[in-house]
């Protein structure tokens, strides 16, 4: 009886704090919105058809700061999700804006079309390597770009500059933000590339109208495809520089 008794004192404990344990992993997880988002992708990566082709498009999405190519982005984690869920084909890397990830030997080894998405440091990083790169990049979206080592005192015309090896570019940003400071394409090629939005700064990033963007040119580029994509949309000068 003394051992039964002993042996129901010691398990009871034990299973509560399992529980509390478990529980508490949980609400951890609940409150990580990138916990969710890796299991979600896991599940549909492993169920859709078809596997990413290392011909077709390359994403390269670069965050802000305070992120890491693990974090949540301020959202661009989810848009990253929802290419390979939609484009099973498309390659995607999320990455932090001072990853020294070998990104420039992924872009110029890679023998399809590329594209560059960068987020406040994350769109500063993005023209950078495109300046840098070896190979064309097919289209590049700039969200609320702001300058690295310069972000403090704005100096008008000074950034960003795209270059030419970017075929199309587009630039959403705050048109008077004060911190912060954030910039336009400096050099456009049309009037549509920029595109003033009256936004907070992490809010670009889970915006309807600028997801629906990424997503709409991810489904028009395909290998060797540009030509029919500027073709395919006319009345955006925008789609090809």
């Amino acid at each position: 009886m003394d051992d039964a008794i002993g042996g129901d004192a010691f398990t009871l404990p034990a299973v509560l704090l399992f529980s509390l344990v478990s529980l508490t992993a949980l609400a951890g997880c609940a409150g990580d919105r990138s916990y969710f988002t890796d299991q979600t992708m896991v599940r549909r990566a492993g169920s859709a058809a078809g596997s990413p082709d290392p011909n077709d498009l390359l994403v390269v999405i670069t965050y802000g700061k305070g992120w890491s190519a693990q974090g949540w982005g301020d959202g661009l984690r989810d848009v990253a999700a929802a290419i390979r869920e939609r484009y099973p084909n498309r390659q995607v890397i999320t990455r932090a804006w001072d990853d020294h990830d070998g990104i420039d030997r992924t872009i110029e080894s890679h023998p399809g079309p590329v594209a560059l998405v960068g987020h406040s440091f994350g769109g500063c990083r993005s023209v950078e390597i495109a300046n840098r790169v070896r190979h064309p990049i097919d289209w590049m979206v700039l969200l609320d770009p702001v300058p690295c080592d310069d972000w403090f005192f704005r100096h008008p015309g000074k950034y960003f500059r795209v270059p030419t090896g970017v075929h199309q570019a587009v630039c959403y940003y705050h048109p008077s933000a004060i911190f912060p400071v954030s910039y336009s394409i400096a050099n456009p090629s049309s009037a549509f590339e920029n595109r003033p939005r009256d936004l907070g700064h992490g809010e670009f990033c889970h915006n309807d109208e600028v997801r629906q963007h990424i997503f709409d040119l991810c489904g028009r580029t395909n290998a060797g495809a540009l030509a029919t994509a500027t073709a395919a949309a006319p009345s955006d000068p925008s789609i090809a520089r």
